[in-house]
C-alpha cells in the first residue's frame, strides 16, 4: 500500500519555462528536469519552481507515464473507488488499470494522493517497461544491500529488476530504502 501522508491534489501548474528558480544547472538533476519539462512529462508547480524535494504521489507517477505513452485513448471505466473521474489523473489511471500498469492498493482504491514508494515506483516501472514491449526480467541478484529484507514481497523481483537496470540506486550507505517516499526529482 502506499504510505506518508496524502499528498498534493491539484495537478501541476502548465509552464512552457524549463529553467526554474530551484533548479540551478549545477545541480546533478538539472538535465532531467529540463529534459521531462520539455517532453510534457512533467510541469513546474508555479512558472517559478519546479519543487524538486517536493514528494510525488501515486497519481503522479501514473500521469507521467502516460504522457510517456503519449496519452492514448482509454475507456474511462475504472474499478477503484477513490478516483475522481473529473480530476487531471483520471485517464491516467484508467489506462495504467487497463494495461496492467497499476493494481492499486487494494481491489477498490487506488490511494491516488499516497506519497509513493520506491518499491511502489520499481514495480509500476517494471509493469510499464513490459507494456512497452521491454524485457523486464534479470537473472542477475541485484539486492546486495543490508536492508533487502525489507522490500515487500510484491516488489522483490521489480526492485531486482530496477537495480539492475539502473533505473533505481542505493544509499550512499549501502541502503536501497524500499519504503521510503521518492521527490519528484528522483522520479
Amino acid at each position: 500500500g502506499g504510505d506518508g501522508e496524502p499528498g498534493n491534489t491539484d495537478e501541476p501548474v502548465v509552464s512552457t519555462k524549463t529553467t526554474f528558480a530551484d533548479v540551478a544547472e549545477s545541480d546533478w538533476y538539472y538535465d532531467a528536469v529540463k529534459y521531462v519539462v520539455e517532453n510534457k512529462l512533467m510541469n513546474g508547480v508555479s512558472e517559478e519552481e519546479f519543487a524538486p524535494n517536493e514528494t510525488l504521489t501515486r497519481a503522479m507517477l501514473v500521469t507521467v507515464l502516460y504522457r510517456n505513452a503519449g496519452e492514448p485513448a482509454t475507456n474511462r471505466s475504472i474499478p477503484f473507488a477513490d478516483i475522481d473521474m473529473g480530476s487531471y489523473y483520471a485517464n491516467a489511471v484508467s489506462w495504467a488499470k487497463q494495461n496492467g500498469i497499476v493494481n492499486g492498493v487494494t481491489e477498490n482504491e487506488f490511494a491516488p494522493n499516497d506519497y509513493i514508494t520506491r518499491e511502489q515506483i520499481a514495480t509500476i516501472m517494471m509493469r510499464y517497461a513490459v507494456y512497452k514491449g521491454m524485457d523486464a526480467i534479470t537473472l542477475e541478484e541485484n539486492l546486495h544491500f543490508a536492508d533487502a529484507d525489507e522490500i515487500s514481497e510484491y516488489a522483490v523481483s521489480s526492485m531486482n529488476w530496477a537495480v539492475g537496470a539502473g533505473l533505481i540506486n542505493g544509499k550512499s550507505e549501502g541502503i536501497l530504502t524500499p519504503k521510503d517516499n521518492a521527490t519528484r526529482i528522483e522520479v
